[in-house]
């Protein structure tokens, strides 16, 4: 009898063998053989209804199952092939009866137990069908179709060493099998660490058989992980020429793209894949991408909206439109995108944050730290969702908290310098000093052309009184970068608290003319200049006058301007610092007016008014407050006889 070749499944190699026609007997035969060519055909249907006229003949005329194997007990072959159509006709359970009889009658026949387990296999029965495929090896210990098959089953449960083991097998036995090292690449890319290996198994499977887009396309995106662009890109386009309609390569090679910067063959990959299927929503998706971070919010608009109208549950379109919609300041219908995300998948960590921050955009502090609170139950090691409620935390004034989010968020990437800078500056505003230079100092150490941090803790050691390393730490922040208008301005405060007015007025030059806006600056020059030189005072009052006629303000800081040029009274400023209902604000103000209510005294040689107006800006204990070190240094330089 002769057994027909199973069609190859793209999953599971079914096997086959030749096998004798003279065994059969008439029409018994005729049965099986007409069967053999309709499964040849393809009609499986007719083929099982053969198979089933050959099982229900004998020579004596019986006509039920029973009694045919009771005649003829070892007729394996019939059940063998009619497990082969069952299963080709997609009844896994009816090939699985069959198979079972067969290898019953026959258990010396690897092929049966090799198909036995492609049928548990299709039933996602993968135990059992690892079982079959091992009895399978133990009868022939070369089959590379069982150790193939079993190497499918052993991934499909998680088990893949022994998958890739199996795979090895195979190529042992059979080195021109390209399917083995495909395989075995696949489980490579997938355990992570192995990813040359993947990229070496693909290469050999390319040799075997050079036309394979798959494989480019495999061997492309594990070249992109491990940042090895030109090659990936060289895959990415080998794929397409083979395959010029396989959409997912243009998609995946326009995400490279994107990465390389090269963002008009991103768009044309993009729009590529939209053009060969225009029901592509991923790739709507994408390009929306590329136009937002282009900031061309309509364009990513209408891509994202169309990938929602292709797919209305596509929770990632509702997202990324939603941080289109908080790019261009729609916060309320961002939270709409955001919460339709949720909906959709009420797991989905990022949609909380970010709806969390469009909350926060819009001060509403309690919501935006439930939803950062919800994306860190949902995935604790999402460090964005702690820093998201630090910051929120900060905001709200809630700074012990914030430093405990930020703690936990530098469990989980302890290399995150802008992080250590953000604690910092909570443990600064906090007055723990200390903890604050660790920070800053460890920001540094990861990023040691950070100008940032090296101004911030420049700020502390001014506070600590440690001026020297102060003024360190701004000068090398003016190095990293020149353009750094608050280097300048700290660093003045320092030279004109230790009584060196000229490199103080210098700086604060220096400041005004990198941002010409900042009137603090302005006013600290004219201070400078009283005690370098009358003349030059006399000009920049001038230009200091001009200044605040042209440039309108409300910002407190113009009542200090409008007090130096005599349009208010000592008594308007401290009536403007005590209002509203905020305490730390009002503080904050009183601190200043009191420090340059006491220049102006100084400058009018009422040093005893002087003293007491420096002396109340101490009191008011703003020690983050350079006019509070101001104050502090002129208390100094008075009682030392320096001014």
């Amino acid at each position: 009898m002769k057994r027909i070749s199973p069609l190859l499944s793209c999953l599971l190699v079914a096997a086959c063998i030749s096998w004798s026609s003279v065994c059969l007997g008439i029409p018994r035969g005729a049965y099986i053989n007409r069967a053999n060519d309709y499964y040849s055909m393809g009609r499986y249907g007719e083929a099982i209804r053969y198979y089933d006229k050959a099982l229900k003949i004998s020579p004596n005329n019986v006509s039920d199952y029973g009694k045919a194997i009771e005649i003829n007990p070892r007729d394996a072959e019939a059940y063998y092939n009619r497990g082969l159509a069952r299963a080709s006709a997609g009844n896994p359970e009816g090939a699985i009866a069959d198979y079972t009889k067969a290898s019953e009658l026959n258990p010396a026949d690897a092929e049966t137990y090799n198909n036995l387990g492609n049928s548990y296999a299709r039933l996602g029965q993968y135990d059992k069908a690892i079982r079959d495929y091992t009895k399978a090896l133990k009868i022939r210990p070369r089959y590379a179709v069982a150790y193939r098959n079993r190497a499918l089953a052993y991934a499909e449960t998680g088990r893949d060493k022994d998958a890739v083991s199996d795979y090895t097998r195979v190529i042992e036995i059979n080195p021109g099998s390209a399917a083995a090292y495909i395989g075995r690449g696949d489980l490579y890319g997938k355990t992570g660490g192995d990813e040359d290996k993947a990229v070496s198994d693909y290469t050999k499977a390319l040799e075997i058989n050079p036309k394979d887009a798959q494989t480019y396309y495999k061997r492309g995106r594990i070249r992109s992980y491990n940042g090895e662009y030109d090659g990936a890109a060289s895959d990415y386009h080998n794929a397409v020429s083979i395959n010029p309609r396989y959409t997912e390569v243009y998609l995946d090679l326009g995400l490279l793209n994107l990465q390389r910067r090269k963002l008009k063959e991103a768009l044309n990959n993009f729009t590529r894949a939209i053009e060969i299927n225009p029901q592509y929503e991923m790739a709507y998706n994408d390009r929306g991408n590329l136009y937002l971070t282009e900031g061309e919010y309509d364009k990513a608009i209408s891509d994202y909206t169309r990938a929602l109208e292709i797919n209305p549950g596509y929770a990632l379109a509702y997202n990324n439109r939603g941080n289109v919609r908080f790019a261009k300041r729609q916060y309320d219908k961002a939270i709409d995108d955001y919460t339709r995300a949720l909906e959709i998948n009420a797991r989905y960590a990022e949609a909380y944050i970010n709806r969390g921050n469009a909350y926060a955009a819009e001060q509403d502090l309690a919501r935006a730290v439930n939803d950062y609170t919800k994306a860190a139950e949902l995935d604790p090691s999402n460090v964005r969702a702690y820093i998201s409620r630090g910051n929120a935390y900060y905001k709200g004034g809630q700074y012990e908290r914030a430093i405990q989010d930020y703690t936990k968020a530098l469990k989980l990437n302890q290399s995150d310098a802008p992080l250590h800078f953000n604690r910092g500056n909570l443990y600064a505003f906090t007055k723990d000093y200390d903890s604050a230079i660790r920070d800053y100092s460890e920001a540094i150490r990861i990023n040691p052309g950070d100008a940032s941090s090296f101004n911030n803790r420049g700020n502390v050691y001014v506070d600590k009184g440690e001026y020297d390393k102060a003024l360190k730490d701004y000068t090398e922040a003016i190095r990293l970068d020149p353009g750094n208008a608050e280097a300048y301005y700290n660093r003045g405060h320092v030279y004109y608290n230790r009584g060196s007015f000229k490199e103080a007025a210098a700086d604060w030059r220096k400041s005004i003319g990198i941002n010409p806006r900042y009137e603090y600056a302005r006013i600290c020059l004219l201070l400078a200049l009283r005690k370098v030189s009358k003349e030059d005072y006399g000009k920049e009052l001038g230009t200091f006058r001009n200044y605040v006629e042209g440039e309108k303000s409300d910002a407190w800081v113009r009542t200090i301007s409008r007090y130096y040029l005599g349009f208010l009274k000592e008594g308007q400023v401290i009536s403007e610092a005590k209002k509203g209902k905020d305490r730390g604000k009002i503080n904050e103000r009183l601190c200043e007016a009191y420090y340059y209510l006491g220049e102006e005294r100084l400058w009018n040689n009422d040093r005893k008014g002087a003293l007491a107006f420096f002396q109340k800006s101490v009191e008011t204990g703003v020690s983050g407050l350079n006019e509070y070190v101001g104050a502090q240094g002129m208390i100094a330089l008075m009682k030392a006889g320096k001014l």
